[in-house]
């Protein structure tokens, strides 16, 4: 008897179901009759699958489907929302409609019943990741106004402006306007991300976890703020875990997945009709009940819902849109490549110099390091009896210059990097504009500090004050000090997070130390090894400091003792054995180390971030 009730349930919903959509299509196709005015675009996803490669110890990889066969669409002027629980597919779904991270996915995805082409569809897309990233020294207004400049190419300043303002005062971002983004709010930071995009005018709008973070009230604003947006022609998609009641009432379609699959696809009074008909409660939150259903928690439903998917089967659930040529959609442009360096450059610079802390605290390391080995070296540099000694303080200023200069990277540059990953996804720049323009930012301070410091111990230190010795020692130290910073710039970019980083780059440092000559002369090296030390930047930088300083003939040093074994410069190069070495040669090749380190920066990024982007 209870198996003959659920059939005549189904039976019933199925008919009524049918008659809703039939009512619905003739409403529908009585309104394009009428009204051909209508701007509407459409997103159509055909067999969308996906699978993940899982990696188990002694056994061969096994392939492992994310996503199974999804079909639907989604329009603009709806808000559509992708709902089911943990591990159903929602962000890879969303991943693949975005155009993001498309390695392993298979099947069709039409624009306006056109196929897309991935490179023009992030032109006319945005996409926001679950955790916003932004420069956090840059204020509100600022940020806005940077992606306007970038985007919005054929416009005068004034246009750009007015669209900014516009901007901020239709997401209530006024109040908070002249303040830092590390100082924003959750659901600040939120709406900063939607502003952003809106420069572009974006035919749809993507969200990943939008309520991630947020407490009730900033949902409700944030899903209110999305809903508006559909009032201007956009679609809005976005994944959902678990919405309230409250913000179901905001969604016009929902897409349910469970375990990579489709389970229900169309507007939200269908999945209520549909959820009516399957015993849903009256005063039960839908969304938390269809979850349940896909999560296997009713079992009693199990059967229900296959039931309820199979008789849905041939029948055509999709309202036919308009297909008209959105003439309110005004396309912009990004500038041409000197506009995106010059705004870039712009941006760094700002940045950099409100990095108080960080900006102090490096100048005072390298003042206040420089005097305290100034004092303990003073005066040593000229005397014969601490030869040694001093070559130990030109190997200390090496080490130093190496780890100060290679530090900083390794922390920051991982965030800024994911900054720059979600810029790259909404096409803001070209990434050779982005890397021109912070190499013309990082660069002069980088050499400003090296100078602060090696100036200083030079003196104290008495070197030998002679202009091009001077000179020489000054060139390698800069040059010494870019490459290191290019180093962690290297590391900083294709490591996951600034702890690999950390760890990973002063472990890369130490052999090339060990293969300097410093330690270990180069020729009592075992053969075997022996090449090892042509890689090593440090070991020309350290033969660049010794003949600039001991080299060219230099006359003898003082002596106040009777024996001084190292009187004659002459001595100490053929100890180290450098006699033949050239200084010229050292410091092409460390200008070679740096050329070559700055070009592997560029593609390690490039490779990092599009790994990202397929992955």
């Amino acid at each position: 008897d209870r198996e003959k009730d659920e059939f005549n349930i189904l039976t019933h919903f199925s008919a009524s179901y049918t008659s809703y959509c039939a009512s619905s299509i003739l409403s529908v196709s009585s309104a394009v009759a009428m009204v051909t005015s209508c701007d509407s675009s459409t997103i159509t996803f055909r067999e969308l699958s996906s699978y993940a490669t899982i990696f188990k110890k002694w056994r061969n990889p096994v392939k492992k489907k994310i996503l199974n066969n999804v079909s639907g669409e989604i329009s603009t002027g709806e808000l559509t929302a992708i709902v089911g629980p943990s591990g159903s597919g929602k962000t890879s779904l969303l991943n693949a409609l975005a155009g993001y991270r498309l390695k392993n996915v298979r099947g069709t995805v039409l624009l306006d019943g056109t196929e897309r082409t991935i490179p023009n569809f992030r032109k006319l897309v945005s996409y926001s990741l679950q955790t916003d990233y932004f420069l956090l020294k840059l204020t509100v207004e600022e940020t806005i106004h940077i992606a306007a400049e970038l985007r919005m190419n054929p416009h005068s300043m004034k246009s750009k402006a007015d669209k900014v303002r516009e901007i901020i005062t239709s997401l209530s971002l006024k109040s908070c306007s002249k303040t830092l983004v590390s100082h924003l709010s959750g659901g600040e930071i939120k709406r900063l991300s939607i502003a952003v995009e809106l420069v572009h005018n974006p035919l749809f709008m993507f969200f990943d976890e939008p309520m991630s973070g947020l407490d009730s009230v900033s949902c409700i604003q944030c899903f209110g703020t999305l809903k508006a947006l559909t009032k201007d022609g956009r679609g809005v998609v976005c994944s959902v875990h678990q919405p309230t009641s409250r913000l179901f009432e905001e969604f016009d379609r929902i897409i349910v997945m469970s375990e990579g699959k489709c389970i229900f696809t169309g507007h939200r009074t269908a999945l209520l009709d549909a959820l009516k008909h399957l015993g849903c409660p009256q005063y039960y939150n839908p969304v938390d009940y269809v979850i349940e259903i896909a999560c296997g928690m009713k079992d009693d439903l199990g059967v229900r819902i296959e039931e309820f998917s199979e008789t849905l089967e041939g029948i055509d659930t999709s309202l036919p849109k308009v297909k008209v040529i959105a003439d309110n959609h005004e396309s912009f442009g990004n500038l041409s490549f000197p506009g995106q360096v010059a705004v870039l450059f712009k941006r760094n610079i700002k940045t950099t110099f409100r990095e108080q802390f960080q900006f102090h605290l490096r100048l005072v390391t390298h003042v206040m390091t420089g005097l305290i080995v100034g004092i303990l070296y003073y005066g040593k540099g000229n005397q014969s009896e601490y030869v040694l000694h001093n070559v130990g303080l030109l190997f200390f200023i090496i080490m130093f210059l190496v780890f100060t200069s290679m530090m900083p990277n390794l922390i920051t540059f991982p965030h800024e990097r994911c900054v720059t990953l979600r810029e790259q996804l909404n096409s803001w720049y070209s990434l050779h504009a982005y890397y021109v323009a912070k190499c013309l930012v990082d660069i002069p301070f980088q050499i400003l500090y090296s100078l602060i410091f090696v100036v200083i111990v030079y003196l104290m230190s008495s070197q030998p004050m002679v202009t091009f010795r001077f000179a020489y020692f000054l060139l390698a130290s800069c040059l010494l000090s870019l490459i290191s910073e290019s180093w962690g710039l290297f590391i900083g970019a294709v490591c996951h997070t600034a702890q690999e980083a950390i760890f990973i780059g002063p472990a890369t440092v130490i052999p090339g130390m060990l293969f300097s000559g410093f330690f270990l002369p180069i020729p009592l090296v075992p053969e075997g090894l022996s090449w090892l030390s042509y890689l090593s930047h440090v070991r020309y930088a350290f033969e660049s400091f010794i003949l600039s300083v001991y080299g060219f003939n230099r006359e003898n040093l003082e002596c106040s003792e009777g024996l001084c074994l190292f009187q004659s410069p002459d001595l100490l190069l053929a100890h180290l054995d450098m006699e033949e070495t050239s200084l010229l040669m050292s410091i092409s090749s460390l200008a070679i180390f740096l050329l070559v380190l700055r070009t592997l920066c560029f593609f390690g990024l490039k490779w990092k971030i599009n790994r990202c982007l397929q992955n």
